[in-house]
Formats: C-alpha cells, structure tokens, sequence
C-alpha cells in the first residue's frame, strides 16, 4: 500500500473508491512507456512504439493542418466581405451610386431579363449598409446575408444583396449553396414588404472569388442573380489586397 501511494504521489496511478482500487492515469505518452517494458513479457508481442508515435503525431498534425487551413479560408471570406462592404459604404457617403456598376459582372446568359434591374441599380444609391446581416421575418428562421445595402425614398424601397465565397477554383460554390442564396434573396423581399412601400428591385449578386461551374452559374442566371469574380468586380486589386 506505500509503494500505491508512492506511485499515486507520482501521479502515476490515481485512487479509485476506495483504499483498495487504483487505476493508470489517462495519458498516452505513460502508456507507450509502460507497454515499451511490459508487453512483449505480457502479450509475447514487441510493440512498435515509434511507428506508433509518428502515426499519432502525423495525424495530429494532419487535423491541426486542417483546421488552419479552415480558419484561413474563413478569414479570406471575411477579407472580401469588407472590401465589398468598405466600398459600398465609401459610395453611400458621398450620396452617390456605385460606380461602373454594369461592367462589374461575369458574361450574363439571358442579360435581356436583368437589364431593368441592371440599370435600376446602377441609378440608386443606398442609405443602409450591412455585413454579416441577419434578416428576421416573422415567423423564419433568421439568415446570415455577406453584405447588404438598402436605399428608399418616399414612394419605394430597394436592395442589393452578396453572396461572397473565396475558394480556391477546385471548391467553387455548388449547387445547394446556389440554392440557398435564392432563399435569402426570397426573404430579402419580405423583408423589404414589411415597409409598406413599392419594393422597386432586389439586386442579388453571387460573388466567387475564382468563378463558378458552368451549370451552377446559368442556373444563377435563370433565378435572376448576377455573378461576379474577384477580378470582374474590382480587377486585381482585391486580388492584391488578399494576398497581402
């Protein structure tokens, strides 16, 4: 019972419920000790503690890889959320609409269908500016919007509304990504509804740093939404401004 104590003073072992009972401490690096001496006499088999080692650090340092490259794809997406919004609100200050807006988009493939909207947003000026936006109506639940900016005047109220992914061009957005903006945009105007005032349009713009699958984005296209990349929207200077 000393020598039990000893080794629990050690914080080798710790007491169980009673006087009697001790168990090993839970500790990988004791156990690849303890099997090292032990086990070959134990089981007549020699563990191989550094092929064991170097797995169990490779795959730690494989999830920890994992998970920075996660942090630093989220924090890229943010880095475009806030040049988007940080130039949307640089034109809502100086009361004016934002510039070259038409030639900021992807080849559209039914352009004829956006053209009122095109030209009603590249007109307006927004009042409101949001990022990371959570819409609420009644009765829903809430949704995150990347950048929203709302205008309104005495008769009528608008919107434009982002989307803002930076993956790499091997991960573009898909198909249920795509689909789940619609449904934003969808809320965007009960959103607006609720002013009781004539909702004069809802600009949806699905920005892909390194552009979209073909079929993803005429699909965008058919539900009225714009696309845009990170070069067609600001041309390589947010490009630059992300790798810094």
């Amino acid at each position: 019972e000393e020598k039990l104590h000893t080794l629990e003073t050690g914080d080798l072992i710790t007491q169980g419920s009673s006087n009697f009972r001790y168990r090993g401490i839970e500790d990988d690096i004791l156990d690849f000790i303890f099997r090292s001496l032990y086990e070959e006499e134990i089981h007549q088999k020699r563990p191989n503690i550094a092929a064991e080692l170097t797995a169990s650090v490779t795959a730690f340092l494989k999830k920890e890889n994992q998970s920075l490259k996660g942090a630093l794809n989220e924090l890229k997406g943010r880095m475009l959320e806030l040049v988007v919004y940080r130039e949307l609100n640089q034109y809502r200050k100086r009361a004016k609409p934002i510039e070259n807006f038409r030639q900021r988009f992807r080849p559209i493939s039914n352009a004829a269908k956006m053209e009122e909207m095109l030209r009603a947003c590249s007109e307006s000026r927004f009042d409101m500016i949001w990022m990371n936006y959570y819409l609420a109506v009644p009765q829903t639940t809430a949704l995150e919007i990347d950048v929203l900016a709302e205008g309104e005047d005495a008769d009528s109220c608008w919107a434009l509304a982002f989307e803002l992914k930076n993956r790499d061009d091997k991960n573009p957005p898909n198909m249920t990504e795509a689909q789940l903006f619609v449904t934003k945009i969808k809320r965007v105007k009960q959103w607006l509804a609720q002013k009781g005032t004539t909702i004069k349009f809802v600009c949806p713009v699905y920005l892909s740093a390194k552009g979209f699958e073909p079929s993803i984005e005429a699909w965008l296209h058919e539900q009225g939404v714009l696309t845009a990349d990170r070069e067609s929207w600001e041309g390589k200077e947010i490009g630059l401004k992300l790798d810094k």
